[in-house]
């Protein structure tokens, strides 16, 4: 007989090690992201736990189906407002305006005939109607279709702008 290469030997070993990693790494990492995919669900159904009841003046006002609104006050950054309606569009939210009325003459009038189109921004320039706790520009509510308010955020601090987009995502992917 003769002696292996040591090719051979070589492509064992790499062989071996490839099937370790499907049969172990693979596995463990899998499992470690279910884990932590599990934590951060938890841990928004307890942020997203209903804080109190929309007024029901405002409630009355608020028409069409929709799952969630996002509420608040006009804010000087029409950028970022203008991307956060744009990114949720497609879902079953609603964004209403309070005490603005020139909000929609800050966006070109293309894209406010298409947000008016699919119903998902209404405002409502009545000074006379406000939004619970936290009276500054920038404030947002997240409501639900029972007229529940599930958490507060001032979207001028970049941590609540992203918590309120990790919590929409959250909701409309949770359907």
């Amino acid at each position: 007989m003769s002696p292996k290469p040591e090719g051979g030997v070589k492509k064992n070993r790499l062989a071996l090690w490839i099937s370790l990693f499907i049969l172990l790494a693979l596995p463990a990492i899998s499992l470690y992201y279910s884990f932590q995919g599990s934590l951060l669900r938890k841990k928004s159904l307890v942020e997203l736990s209903p804080k109190g009841r929309l007024d029901p003046g405002l409630a009355s006002l608020l028409s069409g189906e929709f799952n969630y609104r996002v509420i608040g006050s006009a804010c000087e950054d029409v950028e970022r407002t203008g991307a956060l309606i744009d990114q949720f569009a497609q879902e079953k939210i609603q964004f209403v305006i309070l005490q603005d009325s020139a909000f929609e003459q800050r966006f070109p009038a293309r894209q406010v005939e298409h947000w008016k189109k699919q119903n998902i921004l209404l405002v409502l320039p009545d000074p006379g109607l406000h939004l619970p706790g936290d009276q500054n520009a920038c404030t947002f509510v997240l409501v639900n279709k029972n007229s529940e308010i599930l958490n507060h955020y001032n979207f001028t601090e970049p941590v609540d702008r992203r918590k309120l987009v990790e919590h929409l995502a959250f909701l409309v992917t949770s359907k």
